[in-house]
């Protein structure tokens, strides 16, 4: 995995991210042995690059042990399917910042090419502690992508949030699953200023803005 530092967050974001479904067995835990189908299908239709454990926001419903667990076999099916040509990112929830913190550690010791992080669910946050979130989040070493997953945080990435945001080493990017256009607009600025800021937009209700 590159260091943080030297993360190109155009070249992890471009073209398309599918976000894996993340299958359950029976118990309640997730099953990567249930994945190889997902997979072949995938692979088939060209697709290289996958986010884990971010499809309906099911992460913050496993432990970290678990979302390790499955992580690491995911991508190495993953990884063994495709050789050097793929993207593997994992989406870390938390309801605070040593919860992500916890996840993002046990996750990050099972190789992925970068985290995909939302501000903690179910409390309220200021544009301060939110910065002061991902500065956190960014010390662990491996590139962090912003993830506007309002709908399951109730906490927006606002246009301030991530001007302030996108000045930390290792913030290399945002996924944007809001459809906020001022938002967007600001990603997108950001990313013309800053050649190495990728920018996806993740919302698939979105409408064309009049």
């Amino acid at each position: 995995m590159s260091r943080a530092t030297d993360a190109d967050g155009r070249e992890l974001l471009e073209g398309v991210t599918v976000p894996l479904v993340t299958p359950i067995d029976a118990l309640g835990h997730p099953d990567p042995a249930a994945v190889d189908e997902q997979l072949a299908s995938l692979a088939e239709a060209g697709i290289t690059k996958l986010l884990l454990l971010g499809t309906n926001g099911e992460g913050p419903a496993f432990g970290a042990s678990e979302l390790a667990e499955f992580a690491a076999a995911v991508t190495a099916k993953w990884r063994s399917r495709l050789g050097g040509r793929t993207v593997v990112s994992v989406a870390i929830f938390g309801s605070s910042t040593r919860q992500s913190m916890r996840r993002a550690e046990a996750v990050l010791a099972k190789g992925p090419d970068a985290l995909t992080v939302p501000p903690p669910h179910y409390f309220h946050y200021d544009v301060n502690e939110v910065v002061g979130f991902y500065r956190d989040v960014a010390s662990l070493g491996s590139p962090v992508i912003v993830y506007n997953a309002a709908r399951y945080t109730g906490n927006p990435i606002t246009a301030p949030m991530l001007q302030a945001t996108s000045q930390i080493p290792g913030i290399v990017g945002i996924k944007d699953s809001g459809g906020d256009d001022a938002l967007l607009l600001a990603a997108v600025k950001i990313a013309q200023m800053h050649q190495a800021f990728g920018v996806s937009q993740g919302n698939e209700r979105r409408q064309r803005a009049h």
